[in-house]
């Protein structure tokens, strides 16, 4: 099979621990881009998170795409957004409330983040995320937000928190734990796996010619659609499962690399 769509997770998945992309992972997105295959980071990051490690491979052309905010948001780079799904202010007071009544940090997402309070937490997050922090009085009375985020310690407190969204939200959101100790809400119509199958129909790509690579649980999605899905080595068990192929790599170990030579390289 040759492929034509390559969609790419960061965060352990691309990224080693250090936040870097090796050699090894580099050069294979460059070859892959030379081939004319679209390489498409696709993380729950902010779009704006995201570009520096655009920037650092520096093959990607005006017409190529990126999908933020685990598939809220597919753009390209030459300003057109194709596809956007933020979560209306009648939805955020009831999420906001929820947040309140769990005494659990819950942070909102246009082009930066938004809290009433800058705490240690916001700060580690802030850090991670390369985005600005907005602190608001009140967050109930931003308009919309492309996301919801409860930031707390991992444990027993936010699995309650997430029962009670899942509870009352399951057909509304999607909710999950992007890390241990945070939990996402999304629109329900927001995801990696929609969003990648919205983005190759788009370019006239079948699914069978899509690559997906990931390691939590919110790939799963994508890793579902493609032709070939892909856990890197260090992904969670569950993840493994719904993939067609496991790296033996891990993502301190240019997985991506591994895919390349394996699925991409032999095949061109």
């Amino acid at each position: 099979m040759k492929y034509k769509l390559l969609a790419i997770d960061l965060d352990d998945t691309l990224l080693s621990d250090q936040l870097e992309i090796s050699k090894e992972n580099k050069k294979a997105i460059i070859e892959m881009e030379n081939m004319g295959i679209h390489v498409v980071f696709c993380s729950g990051r902010a779009k704006d998170s995201m570009m520096k490690y655009v920037k650092e491979v520096g093959v990607h052309e005006k017409e190529d795409y990126i999908i933020s905010y685990n598939g809220a948001a597919i753009d390209r780079f030459d300003g057109e957004r194709l596809f956007y799904k933020p979560i209306s202010k009648e939805y955020l007071k009831e999420l906001i409330d929820i947040g309140r009544q769990h005494n659990i940090d819950t942070q909102l997402y246009t082009d930066e983040i938004i809290v009433e309070k800058y705490t240690e937490k916001t700060k580690l997050y802030e850090e991670l995320s390369g985005l600005p922090v907005k602190v608001v009085s009140d967050l109930k009375e931003v308009e919309e937000s492309i996301k919801v985020l409860y930031n707390h310690v991992a444990g027993e407190a936010l699995e309650k928190l997430r029962l009670e969204l899942t509870a009352k939200f399951d057909r509304t959101f999607n909710i999950f734990y992007s890390k241990s100790h945070y939990v996402e809400v999304l629109h329900k119509e927001a995801n990696k796996g929609l969003a990648v199958k919205n983005l190759a129909e788009s370019l006239g790509i079948s699914r069978e010619e899509v690559v997906a690579i990931g390691d939590g649980f919110n790939d799963v999605s994508m890793i579902e659609y493609a032709g070939l899905g892909v856990a890197v080595n260090n992904a969670h068990d569950g993840v493994k499962e719904k993939a067609d192929y496991i790296t033996e790599a891990e993502n301190n170990e240019s997985a991506i690399s591994e895919v390349y030579e394996k699925f991409i390289k032999k095949n061109d």
